[in-house]
C-alpha cells in the first residue's frame, strides 16, 4: 500500500513538474512570438506572464505599448493592466510556432496619442488608434477581440506639449474576425462578423477657448445604428471671446440631447478618408445659438455659397436619405450699432425633415434636396417653410407661411432691432415665394394684416409723437383681400453674395413689406 501512495505522490510530482515545465516553454515561446512580426510597429512589454493549461488561457501582466516608427508624425503609446488570451491552441504554438487564439482581451488600457503640431485632419488621430489595433491583433490568428474600459488622451507636440482631446469608457467586442483580411474602415479593421463599441466624456478643443463634447457614444453593428448623447459645443468664456474679437462674424455655441444614424450602410468609412452613409440621421432637442456684433467692422470675406454650395463644402462624403429634426430652436442674437443690448430671433419647437443630403457631385445626379420645416417664432408666430435644392448650379427655390398673430407680440425684437413698437396690428397671413439664384431672387409676397398702428421710438426708446403721427398717416391700416386698395408684392431681389441664403431670405422680406405696408402716397416717395 505504501508502494502504491508513494508511486502516486511520484506522478503527480512529475506530472506538475512536467506542467511547470510545459507552462514555462510555452511562455517563453509566446515571449518570442508577441514581438517577432518584422513589420510590427509596436513592442509589447510585461512584467509577468502566466498560463492556465486547464482553462487554455495566457494573462500578460502590467504591459507597456512602445512605438517603434522614428519620429513618427502621429504616435500611439500606452500602458494596460492586462491582456488575456483566451482559447489558445497550445499545439500550434508549440509545434507550429503560431498564435492561433479565440479571444484577445484588452483589459484597462490606457492610450496616449501625440502627433506633430503639422496640419492635418482630426480622424489622422483616430485612424492611429485604429492602427495599434490592426499591429496587435495581426500577431496571430485570432477570432474574437474585447477591449474593456479603455481611455485615451490626445496632445500636440509643438512650442510645448499640450492635451487638446480625451475620452474615458472605451468598450469594443468584435467577433468572427477574419485576421487576414483587412478593411481599413472598420474600427477593428478586420472583416467582422459583428461589432458593438461604446465611450464615454469625449472632450475636444476646438480653438483655445472651445470645447466639443459629448456624454456617451455606441456603435452597433447588428442593428445598423449610431447614438450620441449629450453633445455641446461651447466657449469657455462667451463674453470674453467676444471682446477679443477684431472684427465681426458670427460666433455659435450648440447643444444636442440626441444624435443618431440609422440604417447605415456597409459603406460608412470614419477612419481615413471618412464616408457617412445612413438612411436616417435624427436630431433630438438641438439648441443652436448664434450671435452676431455689428458693432465691429466686417472682414474681407469670400463669396458665400447657397444651400448647394454649403452641402458640398462639407470635407468628406455623406449620403443621407432622411434627416430628421425634432423639439429644436434656433436663436439669432444681432447686437446693432450704437446699441449694447442684443435684438433676439427665437424660432423653437422647430421640427424639420430634410431629404437626399448628399455632398459627393458623383452621387447627385439629377436628385434634389427638399427641407420642410415648421417653428414657432418668438412664441408667438407659427412659420412653415420649404426649400427645394436641385444639385449641379446655385439656385433653389423656397416657400414660407406665417400663420395669424398678433403684431405687438415681437415689440421686442421691433424695438432694439429698428426702432419700432407696435400700439395694434394683427397679421392674418403672410405668405413668401422666391426663385433664388446666385446674384438675386424673384419674389411673389402677400401679406394680410388689419387694425395696424406704429409707435416709433427715439434713442432711448421713447416714442417720437409727431414722427409717429405722420408715420401712421402714411401706413395702410390694414391689407386685406376685401379692401378696395389690397396689395401684394411681384419683384426682385439684389442678392449680396457675401452673405448666406437666409440673408437673402430676410432682405427679400422686408423689401416685400415696404411694398406692401405703406400707402399709395408714401410709396410714391419711396419709389
Amino acid at each position: 500500500m505504501k508502494k502504491v501512495l508513494f508511486g502516486i505522490i511520484i506522478l503527480v510530482a512529475t506530472l506538475f513538474l512536467a506542467s511547470m515545465g510545459l507552462e514555462y516553454y510555452l511562455g517563453s515561446r509566446i515571449s518570442t512570438l508577441i514581438n517577432s512580426n518584422p513589420d510590427r510597429k509596436y513592442d509589447i512589454l510585461f512584467d509577468d506572464l502566466s498560463i492556465s493549461l486547464l482553462k487554455r488561457g495566457v494573462s500578460l501582466k502590467i504591459i507597456q505599448l512602445v512605438p517603434l516608427e522614428k519620429d513618427p508624425i502621429t504616435k500611439v503609446s500606452g500602458s494596460l493592466q492586462n491582456i488575456e488570451l483566451s482559447g489558445v491552441s497550445f499545439i500550434d504554438l508549440a509545434f507550429n510556432r503560431k498564435l492561433t487564439i479565440d479571444q484577445l482581451s484588452l483589459i484597462d488600457p490606457g492610450f496616449r496619442i501625440t502627433r506633430k503640431d503639422v496640419q492635418g485632419r482630426p480622424q489622422d488621430n483616430s485612424k492611429a488608434l485604429q492602427g495599434v489595433f490592426q499591429d496587435l491583433i495581426s500577431r496571430g490568428v485570432i477570432s474574437n477581440f474585447e477591449l474593456i474600459n479603455g481611455t485615451a488622451e490626445f496632445y500636440v507636440d509643438g512650442d510645448s506639449l499640450y492635451s487638446f482631446a480625451q475620452f474615458t469608457d472605451l468598450n469594443i467586442f468584435a467577433e468572427g474576425i477574419v485576421s487576414d483580411s483587412i478593411i481599413i474602415q472598420n474600427s477593428v479593421p478586420f472583416q467582422l462578423e459583428s461589432i458593438s463599441m461604446s465611450l464615454k466624456n469625449l472632450s475636444v478643443k476646438t480653438e483655445a477657448d472651445q470645447e466639443f463634447k459629448f456624454a456617451e457614444l455606441s456603435f452597433d453593428s447588428e442593428s445598423k445604428s449610431i447614438q450620441i448623447k449629450d453633445i455641446s459645443l461651447k466657449y469657455k468664456d462667451y463674453e470674453k471671446h467676444l471682446k477679443s474679437m477684431d472684427y465681426q462674424t458670427e460666433v455659435i455655441e450648440l447643444t444636442l440631447k440626441d444624435f443618431s444614424l440609422n440604417y447605415l450602410s456597409a459603406e460608412n468609412n470614419i477612419y481615413g478618408d471618412w464616408r457617412i452613409v445612413a438612411g436616417l440621421a435624427s436630431i433630438d432637442s438641438l439648441t443652436l445659438d448664434v450671435f452676431r456684433d455689428k458693432n465691429k467692422s466686417r472682414p474681407d470675406e469670400p463669396e458665400k455659397p447657397l444651400f448647394e454650395g454649403m452641402i458640398e463644402k462639407i470635407p468628406f462624403p455623406i449620403e443621407l436619405d432622411t434627416v430628421r429634426i425634432i423639439n429644436s430652436a434656433i436663436i439669432y442674437r444681432e447686437l446693432l450699432p450704437g446699441n449694447t443690448k442684443a435684438g433676439t430671433l427665437k424660432f423653437d419647437q422647430l421640427k424639420a425633415e430634410i431629404l437626399n443630403v448628399i455632398s459627393s457631385d458623383s452621387l447627385q445626379g439629377d436628385t434634389q434636396m427638399t427641407v420642410t420645416a415648421n417653428a414657432v417664432f418668438n412664441g408667438v408666430a407659427n412659420i412653415d417653410m420649404g426649400i427645394q435644392v436641385g444639385y449641379g448650379k446655385p439656385t433653389f427655390t423656397l416657400q414660407a407661411k406665417v400663420k395669424r398673430f398678433e403684431l405687438s407680440g415681437i415689440n421686442n425684437i421691433l424695438e432694439r432691432m429698428a426702432s419700432v413698437r407696435v400700439s395694434s396690428g394683427i397679421v392674418r397671413e403672410l405668405t413668401l415665394n422666391m426663385e433664388g439664384s446666385r446674384y438675386s431672387s424673384s419674389n411673389q409676397m402677400t401679406f394680410q394684416y388689419e387694425d395696424l398702428k406704429l409707435e416709433l421710438l427715439g434713442e432711448d426708446h421713447s416714442k417720437k409723437k409727431l414722427v409717429s403721427t405722420i408715420a401712421n398717416i402714411f401706413t395702410s391700416k390694414s391689407n386685406l383681400k376685401t379692401d378696395r386698395n389690397y396689395k401684394n408684392a411681384v419683384y426682385k431681389t439684389d442678392r449680396n453674395i457675401y452673405r448666406g441664403p437666409f440673408h437673402l431670405l430676410w432682405q427679400s422680406t422686408k423689401e416685400g413689406l415696404v411694398l406692401i405696408v405703406p400707402g399709395d402716397v408714401a410709396q410714391r416717395f419711396i419709389d
